[in-house]
């Protein structure tokens, strides 16, 4: 059984992103295959395992779904040029020994053009996903359902329509949390490491997994407008509040209307010894 990590790229900008995602790759997990679909000859980045022809698989129309047979690998790791891993990923490949596909919701938690509530938008930029005749259904109906929308409402993204083929499919899908598929520049909590960041930035993605991981406790974090108009990563640690004074009387004022006035001071006093004591 093998195991590996594919891009899909046409052209220079998205090339040179592909090579600088599967860099990070080969750092964090350097015995894994990766792979690059491309419209491109020549390629010389020696990063990659596998070059396939992207006119083979595409050749009438544009590169938006996932396509049967297109990863040479039993189990595969789909992600968009724009990605950093940050850290090791083997989890993504061993969840699908339960399932048939992994993937996050996407963070805007856009609703689907035809699907009640509670249906959102999937994103479609970090996929993990055996090969198998379910998974090969399910590409096939994800391309008739984007077509299809493409025609007749006009939607050329496609997460709405990977939405509707989650909804009528019968593959067996784990929803994986936010570390793994953390967008950037956007509004976001983390419990955990990021393992994978994904989006574009006006610094190097590794410099924002960095920023991310810092410190790996819970935390939100969203873009920043600067006065040049350019956004930046705006990071916030619950510790980081914890002890500021507005912070402190709004946990006071609620103690105080759960559990009375001298529960109130007394967990206060608990929690100004325990304050003073890391002095």
């Amino acid at each position: 059984m093998t195991d590996g990590v594919m891009y899909i790229a046409s052209g220079e900008q998205y090339l040179s992103e592909a090579e600088y995602s599967a860099t990070s790759v080969r750092e964090q997990m350097p015995d894994v295959n990766i792979a690059l679909v491309t419209d491109h000859e020549n390629i010389e980045a020696d990063v990659f395992d596998d070059i396939l022809d992207l006119t083979e698989t595409y050749p009438d129309s544009g590169v938006s779904t996932l396509r049967p047979g297109l990863s040479p690998y039993d189990r595969t790791l789909f992600l968009d040029t724009d990605t950093f891993l940050a850290e090791p990923v083997p989890e993504l490949f061993d969840i699908l020994e339960d399932y048939n596909m992994a993937f996050t919701q996407s963070p805007g938690r856009l609703a689907v053009p035809g699907l009640p509530d509670p249906w959102v938008e999937f994103n479609t930029g970090v996929i993990s996903y055996e090969s198998s005749t379910a998974t090969e259904q399910f590409f096939e109906r994800w391309l008739d359902i984007y077509q299809n929308m493409l025609k007749s409402d006009d939607i050329d993204r496609n997460q709405p329509s990977f939405a509707h083929a989650v909804a009528e499919s019968d593959v067996d899908y784990f929803l994986l949390p936010r570390e793994y598929n953390c967008r950037v520049p956007r509004f976001g909590y983390l419990a955990h490491e990021a393992k994978v960041v994904h989006g574009r930035d006006t610094v190097p993605l590794a410099d924002i997994a960095a920023r991310l991981n810092e410190n790996p406790d819970r935390r939100v974090h969203w873009p920043k407008i600067r006065r040049n108009l350019v956004a930046d990563l705006q990071v916030v640690h619950e510790s980081d509040i914890e002890y500021r004074p507005l912070h402190i009387a709004f946990r006071f004022k609620r103690s105080v209307q759960r559990n009375g006035l001298r529960h109130a001071l007394r967990e206060s006093y608990r929690e100004l010894s325990r304050i003073v004591g890391r002095l």
